[in-house]
């Protein structure tokens, strides 16, 4: 895949992938940028959106049925967050999992929030993960 970085202020996104690199430098940050791990959590969230997409090419899953009253953020993210957690958990960086989960209800869009306490308290990662083996 090819990613454009950029310094606009716009958000990163997977389709264009677009990362925003910005809050890491040194110049736009005065010379307090954000350590890296942020980044490449971004890296990682933005590309598992393209992943999702392949895996579940009728677009919709049991899961998906059930939550389809759910706004569509909530819904894009269900499956992607599930799979980071997996990530995250088997390499042992359960404390970075914890830093994205804040980063992610602090962002002020309670989307997110939604979509990670129906991943860890209503259905657990593992269920959506399956979804996407089968």
């Amino acid at each position: 895949m090819i990613a454009t970085l950029t310094l606009c202020p716009i958000a990163s996104m997977s389709r264009p992938l677009l990362i925003n690199v910005r809050l890491f430098l040194d110049g736009p940050t005065q010379q307090q940028p954000r350590p890296l791990f942020p980044l490449s959590a971004v890296v990682f969230h933005e590309l598992l959106h393209t992943y999702i997409l392949g895996a579940l090419p009728s677009g919709t899953s049991a899961l998906l049925e059930k939550y389809k009253s759910e706004e569509p953020l909530v819904k894009n993210h269900l499956h992607l967050l599930a799979v980071m957690k997996l990530v995250y958990l088997k390499l042992d960086r359960a404390e970075h999992l914890q830093q994205i989960m804040e980063k992610d209800r602090a962002l002020g869009n309670p989307g997110y929030g939604r979509a990670w306490q129906i991943v860890n308290d209503l259905e657990g990662h593992d269920a959506f993960v399956h979804e996407l083996r089968q």
